[in-house]
């Protein structure tokens, strides 16, 4: 976690910084795949995903 913590310091722009804990957090959990994303009530629009294929998307939960 301290690589993490070292990496955030460099990119001025919350992109390059979600970009970068994505990106590191993957390597670091061994996954596949990672979304980084922020809950608006029943949504959540994710804003950065690494996996085979990286996309924007919109997800509804239901209640």
């Amino acid at each position: 976690m301290l690589a993490l913590s070292n990496a955030l310091h460099a990119p001025a722009n919350p992109i390059g910084i979600e970009t970068i804990a994505v990106r590191l957090l993957e390597e670091y959990l061994g996954i596949t795949q990672i979304q980084f994303g922020q809950m608006i009530g029943q949504e959540v629009i994710i804003h950065r995903a690494m996996a085979a294929i990286s996309h924007s998307e919109k997800i509804r939960f239901a209640p």
